[in-house]
């Protein structure tokens, strides 16, 4: 009910509850109330507290510089210069009003006002919904549309909430690497660090807000990605104090097929890469391009990688070791290269003998002691090669010797023994059930069927099938205590002046168990 002309509405005393229930300043005292003025003892400010929502809150026009409020024109006013205690002259505080006086013996008004200030904010969040209850506060609704436009205005990436549409299709074709994980500014719409963003395969820098959605040009920024370049000038090409063996890496910018830069040697004589001081780290054997990444990095090799200088065959052009599991575990050891000058290649040696490596690092098969004692690198392949022929991209030595074994007495070859049907199946062989004939001078299959040799591998030391087990011959002979087989003949080991076949060695005869 409003009141009736010139008379203002009537206002009740808070209880000391009211006032704990929204945190309110009073002290107390009794409010004097009357149809024209209100005030407090000892000229202490009024506190008005009001209904919002249902709830009582502090309201935010109390009084602070007065501690009278007076009735005029049926609205109560307050302050020097004396405003609308309510701020809306023709609408009065939601009832019931509640009045009380602030503070306790002492308080100062500056209390009042860091109090009063905090509940502000509370209020100005509850008010617009407030207005559109009542249709009939068209101030409110003015003001809140003029806060609005300020607000695009001057701040319009408060309207924008953090942006969810990443997605990695966004990233350019080329020249760039991009991840989704890679955070995006939520205040700034740029990517942390040194990424840049990137909408529709191109590099944007930033994005802008309006109308609350993120805009990339006059387009929708759906989606976006962060992104690196990986392009030229990311990936250093020489190290500063690197030797004159090596060169710098030619790069080639990236195009459609290759999304990064890469790195080659032109002409080709090999890679390596280096240490952060500039030194030899490890030679890239038959790598002749390397691929650079958004973080400086080439791959294969790291952040260092050079060309070999000139086609030399000299110590820095094959590998004396391979990272990997076998080195780390002790299985094997580098190669001892010697460097033999300008006009001869490098030669390398092991003290127990050679091992061939995989690329990976790991082992792949122990060279026999005895086959060779010497390697020289090629200066085209960058491989080594043995005295009888055999190359390798990756070799090692062995760290110990093989097991002991006894070579026969002069004109004595070794006695071997018939293999179980056990040790066919380990080799994979085809043995039949004959057994072959052995003697001191003789091996020899029933019905002249070829006889099979197993040896015994040393690194896991099971049965495999001999390379040289004779497929012309059923017969093996023995002179001057090496076994001889085929026609023309041929030393069964291929080692006729070191060490026989590894032993164990078993025979069996050539074909299948039935038969």
């Amino acid at each position: 009910m409003k009141p009736a002309t010139n008379q203002c509405p009537m206002y009740t005393q808070a209880t000391a509850a009211d006032c704990t229930k929204v945190n309110a300043m009073c002290n107390g005292d009794m409010v004097n109330i009357t149809p024209t003025m209100i005030t407090c003892p000892k000229n202490k400010p009024v506190v008005v507290l009001t209904t919002v929502a249902g709830m009582l809150m502090l309201h935010q026009n109390t009084p602070l510089n007065s501690p009278t409020v007076i009735c005029k024109d049926g609205a109560w006013y307050t302050g020097d210069p004396q405003r609308p205690l309510d701020n809306k002259p023709t609408l009065p505080l939601v009832q019931p009003v509640l009045l009380a006086c602030f503070g306790a013996p002492g308080r100062s008004l500056r209390t009042l006002h860091a109090h009063l200030k905090m509940r502000t904010v509370a209020l100005i969040c509850i008010l617009p919904a407030l207005a559109y209850a009542d249709c009939g506060c068209r101030e409110v609704e003015k003001a809140i549309a003029k806060e609005r436009q300020a607000d695009t205005k001057y701040h319009g990436c408060r309207n924008c909430k953090a942006v969810k549409s990443v997605d990695i299709s966004a990233c350019p074709d080329s020249g760039y690497e991009c991840n989704v994980d890679w955070a995006i500014t939520s205040n700034k719409a740029r990517c942390a660090g040194t990424a840049r963003l990137a909408f529709e395969k191109t590099i944007v820098n930033k994005m802008r807000c309006n109308n609350s959605q993120w805009i990339v040009g006059d387009e929708s920024a759906k989606p976006v990605v962060c992104a690196k370049s990986c392009d030229t000038g990311v990936c250093k090409v020489s190290h500063p104090r690197a030797s004159a063996d090596f060169k710098p890496l030619s790069v080639k910018a990236a195009d459609a097929d290759n999304r990064c830069a890469r790195g080659v040697c032109e002409p080709d004589y090999g890679m390596v890469a280096l240490n952060a001081d500039g030194s030899l780290l490890k030679h890239l054997p038959g790598v002749t391009e390397v691929a650079c990444s958004s973080e400086g990095i080439w791959s294969p090799g790291g952040p260092y990688v050079m060309c070999n200088a000139s086609p030399t065959c000299g110590p820095g052009r094959c590998a004396a070791f391979i990272d990997g599991s076998a080195m780390a575990n002790g299985d094997v050891i580098p190669l001892t290269v010697k460097d033999n000058g300008e006009q001869l290649c490098a030669t390398a040696t092991c003290q127990y003998g050679y091992v061939s490596m995989k690329r990976d690092g790991s082992i792949f098969l122990p060279v026999p002691d005895g086959t060779f004692s010497l390697l020289t690198c090629v200066p085209d392949q960058g491989t080594w090669r043995s005295e009888t022929g055999q190359t390798f991209l990756f070799v090692m030595c062995k760290t110990k010797p093989d097991p002991t074994t006894t070579l026969p007495t002069t004109n004595e070859c070794p006695v071997y023994t018939q293999a179980t049907t056990a040790d066919c199946a380990t080799a994979g062989a085809m043995c039949s059930s004959d057994a072959p004939d052995i003697t001191t001078t003789k091996i020899s299959c029933p019905k002249n069927k070829p006889v099979v040799v197993l040896t015994t591998v040393p690194a896991t030391g099971l049965m495999a099938l001999h390379q040289n087990t004779p497929l012309n011959s059923a017969a093996i002979v023995c002179e001057e205590g090496v076994w001889y087989t085929g026609d023309p003949k041929r030393v069964l080991d291929n080692k006729p002046t070191t060490l026989p076949l590894v032993q164990p060695v078993r025979l069996a005869c050539f074909g299948t168990a039935g038969g």
